[in-house]
C-alpha cells in the first residue's frame, strides 16, 4: 500500500500527456448508431486528459508542471493561455509544425449529464519519448509523475520509466480505454482504471471486490503496486498489494455533465498524496473533487478549487 505519511521534500507534479481543445453540444439524448438528434448549447472548451489533471493539480493547491503538445493554431494558443491562467507552468508544452491541435467532441445528455467522447489525437500524437527526457531533466524538484492514455504508447512507457528511475511515484490515469501492453506500466505507483478501462487492458470488466482483486492480480503481474477503480456512482475502489479490497464511498451529487470528473479525481489523487495523505485519504479527497467536477458543464470550467472540496468533505 502506498502511504505517504512522509511526504516527499520535493513539491512539483509533473503532467505528461494530451491537450485538446474540446467541442461540446448538449443533446436530449446521447444517439444510438445512425440516429439524429437535437442538441444545444454548443461551446468550445480547453481539455484533452491531460491539460485537465494539470489544472486540476493547479486548483488543488498543487505546483502543476505541464508536458504536451500542440499544433500551430489558434486552438493551440488558446490552450496554452488558458493554462497558463490556471496557474499551470507550461514552459514543457511543445508546438509542433506537423500537426494541428487535438480535438474531442463531446455530446452531453441533459437529463442525466452522461456524455460520450471521441478524441482525434492531433499534436498529441507527435509526442516523444524525447519529449518526456527533457521534462525530467526539467524537473529536478518532481515529486510525482501524473500521465494518461491520449499519447502514444512510447511515450506512456518512457514516462512510467522516468518516474521509476527517479525514484518517484508514476500514476497513470488507464483512459481512454485502449488495449495498451501492460508492460508500459512496469514500476507505477498506482493505475487507475474505470471498468471500461480495465477491460481493454485485461479483459475483466471490474463491477465488484471480487472482479477487481482479479483484475488488480493481472495489473499487478505486469510490476503495478496499485490499483484504483474507478466505480461511478459507488466510488472507488483500492486494490493494494495484499489484495485487501478497500471501498470509498462516493459524494452524492446531482450531475450535470460528466466530463472531466475522472481528471478531477486524479488530480486531487496526486495532490493528497505529495501532501503525505494515505491512499484512502487521498482517495476520499479525489473522490470529492470528482463529484463537484460534475455539477458544472465544460471540462476546464468545471474543475473545482482545493477550497470547494474541503467544504464538500466537511459536509458544508
Amino acid at each position: 500500500m502506498v502511504d505517504n505519511r512522509n511526504p516527499s521534500p520535493f513539491s512539483a507534479i509533473l503532467v505528461i500527456g494530451s491537450v485538446n481543445i474540446d467541442l461540446v453540444i448538449q443533446a436530449e439524448r446521447i444517439p444510438g448508431p445512425g440516429e439524429n438528434v437535437m442538441g444545444s448549447g454548443f461551446r468550445t472548451v480547453p481539455g484533452g486528459k491531460g491539460s485537465n489533471q494539470a489544472v486540476a493539480v493547479s486548483r488543488m493547491g498543487g505546483t502543476a508542471r505541464f508536458c504536451g503538445c500542440v499544433g500551430p493554431d489558434d486552438f493551440g494558443r488558446e490552450l496554452l493561455k488558458s493554462l497558463a491562467a490556471a496557474g499551470v507552468d507550461t514552459k514543457l508544452l511543445r508546438v509542433s509544425p506537423e500537426e494541428g491541435t487535438g480535438t474531442a467532441v463531446i455530446v452531453v445528455d441533459e437529463v442525466t449529464g452522461e456524455s460520450t467522447i471521441v478524441v482525434q489525437r492531433g499534436a498529441n500524437g507527435r509526442m516523444t519519448p524525447d519529449d518526456v527526457a527533457r521534462a525530467f531533466e526539467a524537473s529536478p524538484d518532481a515529486a510525482c509523475v501524473l500521465l494518461q492514455l491520449e499519447t502514444t504508447d512510447e511515450v506512456v512507457r518512457a514516462a512510467v520509466r522516468g518516474a521509476v528511475k527517479r525514484g518517484i511515484p508514476a500514476v497513470v490515469d488507464a483512459g481512454p480505454a485502449r488495449g495498451v501492453p501492460l508492460s508500459c506500466f512496469e514500476g507505477a505507483a498506482i493505475l487507475s482504471p474505470n471498468s471500461f478501462e480495465a477491460k481493454a487492458l485485461t479483459g475483466i470488466e471490474v463491477v465488484d471486490s471480487e472482479s477487481a482483486i482479479r483484475c488488480a492480480k493481472r495489473i499487478r503481474q505486469a510490476g503495478v503496486e496499485n490499483c484504483v477503480f474507478h466505480m461511478g456512482e459507488r466510488g472507488a475502489m483500492i486494490v493494494d498489494e495484499k489484495d485487501a479490497a478497500i471501498e470509498v464511498p462516493a459524494f452524492v451529487v446531482k450531475a450535470v455533465d460528466t466530463t472531466a470528473a475522472g481528471d478531477s479525481f486524479m488530480g486531487a489523487l496526486v495532490v493528497g498524496m505529495v501532501e503525505g495523505m494515505t491512499l484512502p485519504e487521498a482517495v476520499r479527497m479525489a473522490n470529492a473533487a470528482g463529484a463537484l467536477a460534475c455539477t458544472k458543464l465544460g471540462a476546464q470550467p468545471s474543475i473545482p478549487t482545493r477550497d470547494e472540496v474541503n467544504r464538500m468533505l466537511s459536509g458544508k
